[in-house]
């Protein structure tokens, strides 16, 4: 038999319905956590110039592989704009010097389905250095996640929505 805070002794029908209240608790944390909402699905498109080092290869390559495990993300097929764009021009160290691995530029674009034909960059040029394409792969993939957070994208939307009226207002012939 079991205690209530150690001093009341807990019957079979107390304790079974304290075990059925604390399923029920768990129950509907589990159902009401926000993780769990869908968030919607985006496109991406990567621009990776014409580049043919094997550093920009690898770590495009290992970028790709991650966007295509996911379920936020999807590679947009060639003939697609997608809504993010990465921008990333790589050099490999190893071809010209005596050092092992390389460094990308990169960049992020956003392409809202709500305003087609504006963008917006999400944050500014960055620089990453790394010995291993596959691990500038991931850091890649780890910055588009922080970049294209869904709170940061409906504020680049909020943004540009408010620029697009102001252009609307400011364009309109004032009467004399």
């Amino acid at each position: 038999m079991g205690y209530i805070c150690g001093r009341l002794p807990l019957t079979e029908d107390a304790m079974r319905l304290t075990l059925v209240v604390f399923i029920t608790l768990v129950v509907a944390a589990l159902f009401s956590n926000p993780c769990s909402a869908q968030q919607p699905m985006r496109k991406v498109t990567i621009s990776d110039g014409t580049s043919d080092n094997r550093f920009q290869k690898g770590a495009v390559d290992a970028l790709k592989a991650r966007i295509a495990a996911t379920t936020r993300y999807a590679l947009a097929e060639p003939s697609e704009v997608g809504e993010l764009e990465v921008n990333v021009v790589c050099i490999d160290m190893s071809e010209s010097n005596r050092l092992n691995g390389g460094a990308c530029s990169y960049s992020f674009t956003y392409w809202p389905k709500e305003l087609m034909g504006l963008t917006v960059q999400l944050g500014p040029l960055h620089l990453l250095t790394d010995a291993s394409a596959i691990s500038a792969g991931e850091t890649l993939f780890q910055k588009l996640v922080e970049a294209s957070s869904e709170a940061k994208l409906s504020v680049a939307l909020t943004q540009m929505e408010a620029s697009a009226e102001l252009y609307v207002i400011l364009k309109k012939p004032t009467k004399p």
